[in-house]
């Protein structure tokens, strides 16, 4: 995933998650998002230290942009925030992958 489809700055992660505009929830993730005006989307992953050492976050991220890729998400005009739960951890790839998909699947229904 290329850097200018990435929310980096820490004033985008809280104007997208003051908005508190959910778009979903499972066991691994919970998705805000804000729409905008660049004609692409980006996305910002946020993985807590409960999720484990900075080897494992950072294991973590990659799988989600390896998801994210997948999914291209980059195709709608939203920012989003990936917030990944503790609950990560004790899924498989593709059990996080189907449910990741499922979220961003609503958006799609409710465009």
């Amino acid at each position: 995933m290329k850097k200018k489809y990435r929310v980096k700055k820490s004033s985008e992660f809280k104007t997208i998650l003051d908005r508190q505009l959910v778009l979903g929830k499972s066991s691994s993730f919970n998705v805000y998002y804000l729409k905008n005006d660049l004609g692409f989307g980006r996305v910002g992953i946020t993985v807590s230290k409960k999720n484990g050492n900075a080897v494992i976050r950072s294991k973590i991220r990659r799988q989600v942009r390896a998801m994210i890729n997948e999914i291209n998400i980059t195709s709608y005009s939203y920012d989003f925030i990936i917030i990944i739960k503790q609950q990560y951890i004790n899924l498989t790839f593709n059990d996080n992958l189907n449910s990741l998909k499922s979220i961003f699947e609503k958006i799609k229904e409710t465009k």
